[in-house]
């Protein structure tokens, strides 16, 4: 088991809720771009906050200089 795993295994979400967001972070409830740490596309954080739909919308947290070049690649692939 992981350092990020251990510490969401460690802690139970009904404990993590009570945390500040930034603790929640530091704990592993965050996104590193491009996507690590991503639960099915979605920031982990929406576990705590009820955000987090199952089997809903993936999301790419890519860096802003990031997006056009795989926007330029995907219209390419699509015109194959």
């Amino acid at each position: 088991m992981n350092t990020i795993t251990a510490n969401l295994t460690a802690l139970r979400e009904k404990i993590a809720r009570t945390l500040p967001e930034r603790l929640q972070r530091v704990l592993g409830y965050f996104v590193h771009e491009p996507n690590l740490g991503s639960l099915e596309g979605q920031d982990p954080i929406g576990l705590l906050t009820g955000e987090l739909a199952v089997n809903g919308h993936f999301q790419e947290f890519l860096p802003p200089e990031v997006r056009p070049l795989l926007a330029e690649h995907r219209a390419k692939l699509k015109a194959a």
